[in-house]
């Protein structure tokens, strides 16, 4: 399992690598990885662009290529879009209403490596979890 994680990493550094750093079209990118375009588009990672979201503070970054094209950001924690730099003023209500769900603040894994492991954790736990029933 290690090695299929390592195989992975690899991918999925060599297809962000491919699509941010290139011109090559997406289903080049695909073929050339031996990957479905489906399985490429798990793979990447939004491009960061360093500066923070005007909401919540987050770094903003490039969820595709056409996005950074037209510098358009957008926040993962908000999943909104925020313009780089934007000095929009946020308007937020002076008085909550109680019925409404109090916004907690969840860190987001920066990592895709973090993550990755991760996940393979939760499926290695299901598998054997699911095995040992039997």
């Amino acid at each position: 399992m290690a090695n299929q994680a390592k195989q992975d990493e690899g991918a999925a550094r060599k297809a962000n690598e491919l699509y941010w750093d290139s011109d090559i079209s997406v289903n080049q990118i695909a073929e050339k990885l031996d990957l479905s375009k489906g399985r490429l588009y798990g793979l990447l990672v939004p491009l960061p662009t360093g500066d923070p979201c005007p909401d919540c503070g987050e770094e903003t970054g490039y969820a595709n290529r056409t996005a950074r094209d037209r510098k358009q950001p957008m926040c993962s924690f908000c999943a909104e879009g925020a313009q780089a730099g934007s000095t929009k003023a946020t308007t937020k209500p002076a008085v909550t209403s109680s019925k409404a769900p109090a916004r907690r603040h969840v860190p987001g894994i920066k990592s895709p490596a973090l993550l990755g492991a991760a996940l393979l954790g939760v499926a290695a736990g299901l598998f054997f979890a699911a095995h040992r029933r039997r």
